[in-house]
């Protein structure tokens, strides 16, 4: 039917309305123009006057605080963080010559950078407290790994009225193989006034600042962990830093007697961001509805502690989602049983007003208002599924749960997509044999072909769980439709009525 056609049409365009509007129309991000007093405080830190001290002739060393989670590295040049390795993940999250925690001390006309400078340090169990002395002050930065992926800082012995910056000088690693695809991820985010509000690092073509002083949080993030900055002291404003392919966070801060900061390198994983409070797990972008995701996760991990595999979570998680549409498939299946036994009918129509447009679509309305046809009745279920794609789709690609998931022999890791592409193939013609079998216009070479072939070419890149959730769900279709074509009470009432 030329309805149905129309139709199939207009679910192709919601999609792509839905893919568009998630990447170009969701809110971005209104950044306050800063006012003239905090110019000057704000500027960075390579276009003031920089005093470097002098790098002593003492041999660069090496600690190390670890914990069951997480292993990081620290230099006495600076007492600044090198590498910050995830045990559970395998995963290095800094690049090569990174120097989080560089600190700049501003005085008057002069800075003193003290990444380079040696400082002195003691480690005590899963602390380290690292000294130097700049001018008159003892600058002291204390560092303790608590139990988890969290690390604090505190920074004391600043003069009285002097500014300073702390420097976190490049992005985080890009730890997928696909570091292109990595790279779509990457984002910085702030929280102000529970709001997340983000930069997508690729589209940024200079620095950003930020003057909001009561931040929540910072965070950078790629594909599937993130770097959280939690200030517990109102800091005057922060940077986001675009060097090509690297980037970095920089605070600058009046001083305070004790300036304080809470730390966490971490996956994106929802239960563990939610419980740092501060409402961490925000930085998780799942898609809108944001609530309908979450409830897909939940259901998703729940399957996955009852069968233990993420492959077989999904297939299940198909069919429940196909006894939850039951009842609009069973109606699709209706109504297009219905028009099937119409079809002698319609010709009949369309012979006898083949001259007139006009009457023939006048009677064939009343045709179908007589046996209560309704033709859009029967594309109901791709309608009511889109939410479910959109929310399986953010959560496929947005959580590390998925994350090297595997499932069968060549299904390694259901997040990405199937490196042979036999599931959007099986997919795609299951996906014909359904269009055969229930289509009742056989003239309609668009919905019986066309269609299914461009659906496949579009899921060819779509993470292999979602490629297994489609055609799982596709085949549960086709049962579906062949035991209420070949059999049942139901069937035997449609076909009387409409051939009495």
């Amino acid at each position: 039917m030329e309805e149905i056609k129309n139709f199939f049409i207009a679910f192709i365009l919601i999609f792509l309305v839905l893919v568009i509007w998630q990447y170009l129309f969701l809110p971005k991000p209104q950044i306050e123009k800063p006012k003239e007093g905090k110019v000057k405080e704000s500027l960075p830190i390579d276009t003031l006057k920089t005093v470097k001290t002098k790098v002593d002739t003492i041999k660069e060393e090496i600690i190390v605080l670890e914990n069951s989670k997480i292993r990081l590295t620290f230099s006495n040049l600076g007492g600044v963080l090198k590498s910050v390795y995830l045990k559970d993940y395998d995963c290095e999250l800094l690049r090569p010559k990174s120097n989080y925690f560089g600190l700049t001390i501003f005085q008057e006309d002069k800075n003193y950078d003290l990444t380079w400078e040696i400082f002195k340090y003691e480690k005590k169990n899963n602390e380290i407290v690292f000294e130097t002395q700049s001018g008159k002050e003892k600058i002291t930065k204390r560092y303790k790994l608590k139990d988890d992926y969290q690390l604090s800082f505190v920074l004391t012995g600043l003069a009285k009225g002097s500014y300073f910056s702390l420097n976190f000088d490049k992005f985080l690693n890009f730890t997928e193989k696909d570091t292109n695809e990595d790279l779509n991820y990457a984002h910085y985010q702030y929280y102000f006034k529970r709001n997340v509000k983000k930069f997508d690092f690729r589209k940024m073509k200079k620095d950003e600042f930020i003057y909001e002083n009561e931040i929540d949080w910072l965070v950078m993030k790629n594909k599937y962990f993130l770097f959280a900055l939690l200030p517990s002291f109102p800091f005057d404003s922060c940077q986001f830093l675009k060097r090509e392919k690297e980037g970095g966070i920089i605070i600058y801060s009046t001083n305070q007697d004790k300036s304080e900061l809470s730390l966490i390198f971490a996956p994106l994983e929802y239960n563990l961001l939610k419980g740092f409070k501060k409402d961490l797990e925000k930085a998780i972008p799942l898609g809108w509805p944001r609530s309908f995701s979450l409830a897909i996760l939940f259901l998703l991990k729940f399957l996955y502690k009852i069968f233990q595999n993420y492959g077989v979570a999904i297939i299940f998680f198909a069919l429940l989602m196909k006894l939850l549409f039951f009842p609009f498939s069973r109606m699709q299946n209706e109504q297009m049983r219905k028009l099937h036994l119409l079809q002698p009918k319609l010709e009949e129509l369309k012979r006898k007003y083949k001259d007139d447009p006009q009457t023939l679509n006048r009677e064939t309305m009343q045709l179908y208002q007589l046996y209560k046809i309704n033709p859009f009745t029967g594309c109901l279920p791709l309608i009511i599924q889109l939410p479910v794609f959109w929310a399986l789709y953010s959560v496929f690609r947005q959580t590390i749960d998925l994350r090297k998931a595997s499932f069968i022999f060549w299904l390694k890791d259901l997040s990405v997509k199937d490196p042979i592409y036999v599931l959007p193939i099986m997919m795609g013609i299951f996906f014909l044999l359904q269009n055969i079998l229930t289509n009742p216009d056989k003239k309609n070479i668009f919905l019986t072909f066309i269609f299914p072939i461009f659906l496949t070419l579009i899921f060819l890149n779509f993470p292999s769980g979602l490629q297994l959730y489609w055609l799982t769900f596709n085949v549960l279709s086709i049962m579906e439709s062949l035991i209420f074509q070949k059999g049942g009470l139901k069937w035997l009432k449609i076909k009387t009525k409409l051939n009495p």
